[in-house]
């Protein structure tokens, strides 16, 4: 199983990189620009935040949540989810890394969850059908917890889904290629 684990995870890596390379459009607006991000940029480095993840407002317990101040600052907005990176040069290397290991990772889920089910000589119906679907589920499902709970875009995320619903095939197709 794992030549067709590792065709298909170089095949999703090759794909997402010419999607991303090729069609630079297609998920230029997932992220909208701040107005003004120079003095955004100058308060926040004043701030001396570390990275992480973070909520605005955010209570600190159940009791807060209850509390009319905090509910009034709730009400009155802005309200934001957001990611604080690390600073430094510019450098896609570690990412695409670890984004080679997940399509790796994702690959042999779909592969440990259908070999199996699917025994040693599957129908191409059968590996289209299971490993498709374990992968897509890898590749997509989780994001759409980002909409429902921090309000992402959800065209952005319909986005990122039909990436992943591209990466199901490439994977698909590598284990229909080599398992047979």
């Amino acid at each position: 199983m794992w030549l067709p684990i590792l065709a298909s995870a170089v095949g999703v890596f090759i794909v997402s990189s010419i999607l991303h390379m090729l069609l630079p459009g297609w998920h230029k607006n997932d992220f909208r620009r701040v107005r003004r991000e120079d003095e955004f940029l100058d308060a926040l480095r004043a701030l001396d935040l570390a990275p992480g993840d973070y909520m605005l407002p955010r209570a600190a317990t159940v009791a807060e949540l209850r509390d009319a101040g905090f509910r009034a600052k709730y009400e009155r907005g802005p309200k934001a989810v957001f990611t604080v990176l690390r600073p430094g040069k510019m450098s896609m290397g570690p990412a695409l890394a670890k984004w080679f290991v997940y399509t790796l990772v994702v690959s042999a889920v779909a592969a440990l969850a259908a070999r199996p089910v699917l025994g040693p000589r599957p129908d191409v119906h059968a590996i289209v059908h299971v490993i498709g679907l374990a992968a897509w589920l890898g590749y997509a499902a989780a994001l759409w917890q980002q909409t429902i709970w921090y309000q992402r875009s959800a065209a952005a995320t319909l986005r990122s889904t039909l990436d992943g619903l591209l990466y199901a095939i490439v994977t698909a197709a590598a284990f229909v290629w080599l398992w047979r």
